[in-house]
């Protein structure tokens, strides 16, 4: 089956930047068989993928990932979610204040217009929640949130590590808010609160999507949220979700 033109671009990445790993990744295994036919179904995958692949454009503009939008003294004004606008929907990111933050009378008009990538909150699209994330903490790739992020400085490799993830609903936050989850090494699972039975929807700085079981060992899923650990990545847990696949 011949797959569309934007996941023939995706593909596209996942193939350029196959060859990035710092760090020794086990081969797949897929528990059971069946998370992987799921995942490879499922629509939300789609739509991380693309937001993937717009990361690496906007790395293509900037030489940098995007990163929360903030005011001189340093404070936090619109989420990395707004900035990536800027190639993923160029006519809503020029829409908002840069130099107002996420609440302010302006911006907050343009949080009802959460963008499909985003909107991952069944029923709650029109309160503009999203539960698209990424980690910070330590050895995260945000693990100094005022530094200019290369790939380079993901020295695990970008096929080894998270980008974002979808979390539970009840992590969800308003998606213009700069807002993420910080990583507990001891327990991360925690970190995303009460995902789906069929397990949690993780991007990769690769590209790929992943979907990871919630009986993956908290070592290994905090070996793939850091980012200069140097750990070795086990993915008997984290199946790689192949669109289009029936």
């Amino acid at each position: 089956m011949s797959l569309p033109l934007r996941l023939t671009v995706v593909a596209a990445v996942f193939v350029a930047f196959s060859g990035c790993d710092a760090k020794p990744a086990q081969q797949d295994g897929v528990p059971g068989g069946a998370s992987g036919e799921s995942a490879a179904l499922d629509p939300r995958a789609v739509e991380l993928m693309q937001v993937g692949l717009n990361v690496h454009n906007f790395y293509d503009k900037h030489k940098r990932i995007p990163l929360d939008i903030k005011s001189p003294d340093g404070t936090p004004l619109l989420s990395w979610r707004v900035e990536l606008l800027e190639v993923l929907d160029p006519a809503l990111y020029q829409q908002f204040h840069l130099q107002e933050a996420w609440d302010s009378p302006h911006n907050s008009k343009l949080m009802a217009k959460v963008p499909r990538w985003y909107a991952s909150v069944p029923g709650k699209e029109s309160d503009g929640q999203t539960t698209v994330m990424m980690f910070n903490g330590p050895k995260t790739a945000f693990q100094n949130p005022n530094a200019t992020m290369w790939f380079a400085g993901i020295t695990d490799g970008l096929a080894n590590t998270i980008l974002a993830v979808e979390s539970g609903p009840d992590k969800a936050v308003p998606w213009t808010k700069p807002a993420d989850l910080t990583l507990d090494p001891a327990a991360p699972l925690a970190a995303v609160g009460q995902t789906p039975d069929t397990g949690m929807l993780a991007l990769f700085y690769d590209g790929q999507v992943r979907l990871i079981s919630d009986m993956v060992p908290p070592a290994d899923l905090a070996a793939m949220v850091t980012a200069t650990g140097g750990e070795t990545v086990v993915f008997d847990y984290a199946p790689s979700v192949r669109a289009g696949k029936k």
